[in-house]
């Protein structure tokens, strides 16, 4: 759990267009390692193929709706973050 909350403050540190490429590279990670992925959850969860495919998909339809919204949204966030730790 510490290491989670460590994780968690070198994270909030990041800025958000370096924190948007990373996500961008998760998803597209994940859509190229889908099929190996599906079949760890099968193996390691015995989730049925499909099932498997179809958390992974949902995950990364998440992961890139929050890209596109921070790329169109850019500067309106870093105001509101500038604002918020200006206060």
């Amino acid at each position: 759990m510490q290491g989670a909350k460590v994780a968690q403050l070198k994270w909030e540190k990041v800025n958000i267009v370096t924190r948007t490429k990373i996500v961008e590279e998760l998803a597209e990670k994940l859509s190229t390692n889908k099929n190996e992925l599906a079949n760890i959850y099968v193996e390691e969860q015995g989730k049925s193929y499909f099932a498997a495919v179809g958390e992974i998909d949902k995950s990364n339809s998440l992961d890139t709706s929050r890209i596109i919204f921070i790329s169109k949204n850019k500067s309106i966030i870093l105001k509101i973050k500038y604002r918020i730790i200006r206060y």
